[in-house]
């Protein structure tokens, strides 16, 4: 898995060369494209890109939302407490769909307010970082729904998206061998985590009109 501080200074690069193309304000008929980065996920060992195209309206927004994970963490199994503390590998994908309905039109730079629902599919692959005669794997999948309201400011060809969600995961997780591997479903911010749940989101990134 590549280094997420690498491919954070890659995204960065891109957009700072692309954002030329983009105009010093949103006409309030125009259609646009928007991508993004929530630096929150970076704390869970995520990193995630949001595509979204706005039509030409200004009513609705499709989001697309790819995310990476790897994590290395102490974790505490339930199972065996000689190996509690022992350092785990987490690797996962997921990808987040996302429609926006948009209450207000850009106007005079001040920026849209919204509401939405989304949905989520990921999966987690989580090792044991140790040299063991048989390696033992736990995989996760899940999938979210949640409803969304938020607002985005729009400084000139930058824009910062704030918002709140609330919402239901489940989570069904395999477990090649409990004996050495935790179980990640016990807090709302663990990658196996099933019920309901509130996130926070925060967003910046770069415009581009059409």
């Amino acid at each position: 898995m590549p280094n997420i501080s690498k491919i954070l200074i890659v995204f960065t690069v891109i957009l700072i060369s692309g954002k030329t193309f983009a105009q010093d304000s949103i006409p309030s008929k125009y259609e646009f494209i928007k991508f993004g980065l929530q630096p929150l996920y970076f704390f869970k060992g995520g990193f995630r890109v949001d595509a979204e195209y706005v039509t030409k309206n200004q009513k609705h927004g499709i989001q697309i939302s790819p995310i990476l994970y790897y994590n290395e963490k102490n974790a505490q199994t339930s199972y065996n407490s000689s190996i509690n503390n022992k350092k785990y590998i987490i690797e996962g994908f997921a990808v987040v769909l996302t429609h926006k309905i948009y209450m207000s039109k850009f106007k005079n730079n001040k920026g849209m307010s919204y509401v939405g629902y989304s949905g989520e599919y990921a999966t987690y692959k989580v090792t044991l970082n140790e040299n063991i005669s048989e390696q033992k794997i736990e995989n996760i999948k899940s999938g979210t729904l949640e409803l969304i309201t938020g607002f985005q400011f729009f400084p000139g060809v930058f824009f910062m998206d704030t918002y709140i969600g609330v919402g239901g995961q489940y989570s069904q997780i395999k477990i090649d061998n409990p004996d050495i591997l935790p179980v990640f479903n016990k807090k709302k911010s663990d990658y196996g985590f099933t019920g309901v749940k509130i996130q926070f989101g925060l967003k910046f990134g770069f415009v581009f009109s059409r």
